[in-house]
């Protein structure tokens, strides 16, 4: 995870005009690869900002020009995987041109579990710590954004009526209420039946949930 970070922190780091001064840059980067290090090895609370400038060998004033406390610097870290995890998504739709919403939302599923599987060390450390709801609000946006921008555009360009007796529906709310599934079965999975249950049984569910809200919406 040794990524950059969202354009919003970015454009704050650099008053504004949208470029990242290249001192900025790197401060960031070894920040949030000291802190991913970190946070495999021992759980959040026990992580100083002392030991995290030490581990990425910046002064603790350096730390305190760009962030407050450790609190804000984590919400910028959680930014970083959020943005990993867009740029996936867009990856993935841009080679496999998903024609409906549900196609695309069954990728994004399966891009979620590969995602969370890849960094499981850091997911188990996260989600053991008292700041593991920051982690599923980051998520939670990103999903309810992404699947009301897919239905609404397929509302938009369908005839009429394509929505059905759904069509009630907002296009934010069938989000909201698919992206709060998916998380809550995506963290039963992991914390129970991770261990005897493969992940792409866990891709089956989600799907199989996604296409069941998608299709009585759009």
């Amino acid at each position: 995870m040794a990524d950059m970070a969202t354009m919003g922190a970015a454009e704050r780091a650099a008053g504004g005009e949208g470029r990242l001064d290249l001192r900025i840059e790197r401060t960031y980067r070894s920040l949030v690869d000291a802190f991913t290090r970190l946070l495999e090895r021992q759980p959040y609370e026990q992580i100083s900002i002392s030991e995290l400038c030490d581990e990425a060998m910046i002064r603790r004033t350096t730390f305190y020009k760009h962030f407050a406390d450790k609190q804000e610097f984590f919400r910028f870290y959680l930014s970083t995987f959020q943005e990993r995890f867009h740029r996936r998504i867009d990856k993935r739709a841009a080679d496999s041109q998903p024609a409906t919403p549900l196609e695309y939302e069954m990728g994004m599923d399966a891009e979620l579990v590969d995602f969370l599987c890849e960094n499981e060390a850091l997911v188990d450390s996260i989600l053991s710590s008292n700041v593991s709801g920051m982690l599923v609000e980051e998520l939670f946006d990103l999903i309810q954004a992404e699947v009301a921008r897919r239905i609404a555009r397929a509302r938009a360009e369908g005839p009429a009526g394509t929505a059905g007796a759904s069509a009630g529906v907002s296009a934010i709310d069938a989000a909201s209420f698919l992206a709060g599934g998916i998380l809550q079965t995506t963290r039963t999975w992991w914390q129970t039946r991770r261990g005897t249950e493969s992940p792409d049984e866990l891709k089956r569910s989600l799907q199989e949930l996604s296409a069941l809200v998608i299709r009585g919406t759009c």
